[in-house]
């Protein structure tokens, strides 16, 4: 996937997550980034991934498919306010807590998204 990723709306703006950008997707001086998009139709950078990633590589990256820039997607979708997450154990499993911070007793959900 090159380009727009994922977008939301959130208290009536838009953003929006670019994925497939940087050098190592043959796009040179392009960066993964989250970006909201501003009332006359630019955007602003709200978070660079990809300085993000080269900041903290993984401990082991895969030799044959090392990407410095990430190959970022989404793995989610309906979480209205994601607060913390976690792998299991096994490494077979992401759990989210949803609405973590969110008053009253039942509000909150724990989310269990497999990884494949």
């Amino acid at each position: 996937m090159l380009g727009v990723e994922d977008v939301q709306f959130i208290d009536g703006v838009l953003y929006g997550m670019e994925a497939g950008a940087g050098c190592s997707h043959g796009l040179a001086g392009t960066d993964n980034t989250i970006f909201r998009v501003n009332a006359d139709g630019t955007t602003t950078t709200v978070v660079d991934l990809s300085a993000f990633l080269k900041a903290h590589p993984v401990a082991n990256p895969s030799l044959d498919d090392f990407e410095p820039d990430g190959t970022l997607s989404t793995i989610a979708t309906d979480l209205t306010f994601p607060t913390a997450m976690i792998f299991n154990p096994a490494g077979d499993a992401l759990y989210v807590s949803n609405n973590g911070f969110t008053p009253g007793p039942g509000a909150g959900q724990i989310v269990r998204i497999a990884i494949e």
